[in-house]
């Protein structure tokens, strides 16, 4: 969720969630009678949510191994994950993310037994017949 938030990726599983009420078959209602309407009105992927979803996957277990390993809780593999600049990712662009997932680390750290972390979904920009739509 941190890298689609961070990346403006809307297409991403938390954006494809947040806007598809589960008709896209990404997951499904508990509720039968909401799956079996969601079955009948299916939607499919875009070649736009496609994309983003392929960026968030590699954002995502790029950043975390690379964050892992520049904060001394992995050993550094050239292989995987390799060097932070030979990333396909923007610095300033890793930055928000590592500082995201410093954040989070934190917070996870102070938690007791049972405790709980909340994330906030927030719905990025997207583009719509060439003008920047706002989050809902």
């Amino acid at each position: 969720m941190v890298v689609e938030i961070e990346a403006s990726l809307s297409g991403g599983v938390f954006g494809r969630l947040y806007d598809a009420n589960g008709l896209d078959g990404l997951f499904w209602p508990a509720d039968p009678a909401e799956r079996r309407k969601a079955a009948r009105r299916p939607r499919r992927p875009t070649a736009g949510q496609v994309e983003d979803m392929e960026r968030s996957e590699y954002l995502a277990s790029l950043t975390f191994a690379l964050w892992e390993v520049e904060r001394g809780f992995a050993a550094p593999d050239p292989a995987w994950p390799g060097r932070t600049e030979d990333a396909d990712v923007k610095p300033e662009l890793l930055q928000r993310i590592f500082d995201r997932f410093d954040d989070f680390d934190a917070r996870w750290r102070e938690l007791s037994d049972g405790g709980e972390v909340t994330v906030a979904w927030v719905q990025p920009r997207t583009a719509v017949r060439g003008r920047l739509r706002p989050a809902r």
